[in-house]
């Protein structure tokens, strides 16, 4: 699968700014500068986690491995946008 905005070089910060918005449009959660917020304790549930990863997985062109898909590791927008950072590194689509 190639991803929407695979093609484009990104920058942690775009990553970021990416999924910031996703949650923000999609979910109505605000975490514009707050990247180290819970997302739990902003009101994302299970439900709404999964729709979120299906949606970052068809942006980003990869699935998430099954040991990240958990509250824990992937707690905040730091912590998913560093992933995908990771992810994209591996892939050499940066």
């Amino acid at each position: 699968m190639i991803g929407i905005i695979k093609e484009k070089a990104m920058t942690k910060e775009d990553i970021q700014s990416t999924v910031s918005r996703i949650i923000k449009e999609r979910f109505l959660v605000n975490c514009d500068n707050k990247y180290d917020d819970s997302l739990i304790d902003a009101g994302l549930d299970s439900m709404k986690m999964i729709q979120l990863i299906v949606e970052l997985e068809k942006i980003f062109g990869f699935e998430f491995e099954d040991e990240m898909l958990s509250y824990e590791m992937l707690h905040n927008v730091e912590e998913i946008s560093e992933y995908i950072y990771e992810r994209l590194l591996k892939s050499s689509a940066l």
